[in-house]
C-alpha cells in the first residue's frame, strides 16, 4: 500500500468526546468507544466524514466502513480505477440500475450493490 501521501488521523479528546455523544450507539461502553477510535485512527478513516461507523446488532458493536471509506482505502493503494454500478435489488430479488428503473417499481428497495474495478 502506498501510503507517502495519507494524512494521519489523530482524534483530540474533544472529538472523542463527540464521537461518544454523536455517533456511536447511545448504550456504547467505554471500551468500545475506545476500540471505534483505534480502528478508525489505524485505518486512517474519519468517522465525522462518515467513512466509519459503529452500528450494534443483536447485541453485538459492528464496526462498518462506509462506501466513501472503501473507495477512499482503494484509492489508497494506487490500483484504483473507479466503480461499477450501483444497482439495486426490487422487491423480488431482481438486481437493477438507475437508469434502468421502471416506474411501477416496488419500493423500498432491499440492498444496493457497488463493485471497484483495481
Amino acid at each position: 500500500m502506498n501510503n507517502t501521501n495519507v494524512p494521519v488521523i489523530s482524534l483530540s479528546d474533544s472529538q472523542i468526546q463527540l464521537i461518544k455523544t454523536q455517533i456511536m450507539p447511545l448504550d456504547s461502553t467505554n471500551d468500545e468507544l475506545k476500540l471505534f477510535c483505534m480502528r478508525a485512527e489505524r485505518a486512517q478513516l474519519d468517522p465525522f466524514a462518515r467513512q466509519i461507523y459503529a452500528i450494534r446488532r443483536n447485541g453485538k458493536m459492528s464496526y462498518e466502513v462506509s462506501i466513501d471509506g472503501a473507495r477512499l482505502v482503494a484509492e489508497r493503494t494506487g490500483r484504483y480505477k473507479g466503480q461499477q454500478g450501483p444497482w439495486w435489488c426490487d422487491s423480488d430479488g431482481v438486481w437493477v440500475s438507475m437508469p434502468g428503473l421502471k416506474t411501477n417499481l416496488l419500493w423500498p428497495l432491499k440492498s444496493a450493490l457497488f463493485g471497484m474495478d483495481l
